[in-house]
């Protein structure tokens, strides 16, 4: 009995461990830190070009979040290439009330 149940267990962790076949192409533009290492961070117009050709985005958001992301590059805030890209990947202001989109980028807490 406790064979059975071992092996039970084992083929249940073989299927949770195994990556989902074409989980790679299901996976929307963009959303891959190590997919995006080529997107042009250091010029305010390039990064907003790119990502309106990656998702369907805000321009003034895209705008607001380069900003945001120098503020913090000079802060000391975000050091590595991979940090920057996986910040400006992030719409933050579908992570706010309604009430605090306009302010998703401020350096101020949001309630």
């Amino acid at each position: 009995m406790r064979h059975s149940v071992f092996a039970v267990a084992a083929a249940i962790g073989i299927v949770l461990a195994a990556p989902a076949a074409g989980a790679q192409e299901a996976m929307p533009p963009g959303s891959s830190v190590d997919s995006s290492l080529d997107m042009p961070f250091q010029d305010q117009a390039a990064y907003v070009d790119y990502m309106l050709g990656l998702r369907d985005e805000d321009p003034e958001m895209l705008r607001w979040r380069w900003q945001r992301a120098q503020a913090l590059i000079g802060n000391g805030d975000l050091w590595s290439d991979r940090d920057i890209i996986a910040f400006l990947l992030n719409p933050r202001e579908q992570f706010t009330l309604p009430q605090n989109q306009s302010r998703a980028y401020e350096h101020a807490f949001l309630d």
